[in-house]
């Protein structure tokens, strides 16, 4: 009964974007029950949303897992996880929401390393960045879970500039967030001879840590 109520919550969620609607008693209506009965599964409201928070992180691992398990290439993988948790977070902002605490104002559980660390998608992250590190991707004298935490900022700043701002959309979206996030480590730029920075116009090929920067010779434009 406790994800049937999850399930009723995260509905409520989706439809209104706004977690404010999510209360006991329309939880309790939307799922069948008196609410009353709702406190014999959670607590309080505040444990019904923790538990929405870890679900939500449960799904979006989920999706990041079957994305790094696409391809081999370390380069690849850390692009196909990065591309896979953006394209979550602009198809499900409400949700995602609960992972960052932008329905929380003053919250910013994306940059407490306690709260990240516990996450399954962060730990999809890590692997994803380690392999990276491991490769000669990103500089070897790199910390990975400094650089995990680096790149989740950064993913995390322009999903959030792509919501306020409503646009770009669509794929265009995806595009530019995953561009922002992967270029200001260094990510796109990789040592092997098929690197992604040659396919799509980037710099010069090259091991960067992530106090370098590439020079895209054409990026992605925010309008």
């Amino acid at each position: 009964m406790r994800l049937a109520l999850t399930a009723a919550a995260l509905a409520l969620l989706d439809e209104s974007q706004n977690l404010a609607t999510v209360t006991t008693r329309t939880v309790s209506a939307r799922a069948g029950l008196s609410a009353s009965a709702f406190f014999r599964y959670h607590a309080t409201r505040a444990d019904l949303v923790e538990f929405m928070a870890h679900v939500v992180d449960d799904q979006l691992g989920t999706v990041m897992s079957a994305a790094a398990a696409m391809t081999e290439d370390p380069y690849q993988r850390l692009r196909a996880v990065t591309v896979a948790h953006i394209r979550y977070a602009l198809d499900h902002p409400a949700r995602y929401g609960l992972l960052t605490g932008s329905h929380s104002p003053g919250r910013t559980p994306h940059c407490d390393r306690g709260l990240v660390s516990a996450r399954r998608s962060y730990t999809c992250l890590v692997e994803a960045v380690g392999s990276c590190l491991r490769s000669g991707v990103l500089d070897q004298s790199s910390d990975v879970d400094t650089e995990s935490l680096a790149l989740l900022a950064r993913v995390y700043g322009a999903i959030t500039v792509v919501l306020r701002q409503q646009e770009p959309r669509g794929e265009a979206a995806v595009e530019w967030c995953s561009f922002i996030a992967l270029s200001w480590i260094g990510a796109l730029a990789g040592p092997s001879a098929d690197s992604p920075c040659r396919d799509e116009g980037f710099g010069q090929r090259g091991t960067l840590s992530s106090n370098d920067r590439c020079q895209p010779d054409a990026r992605p434009s925010l309008r």
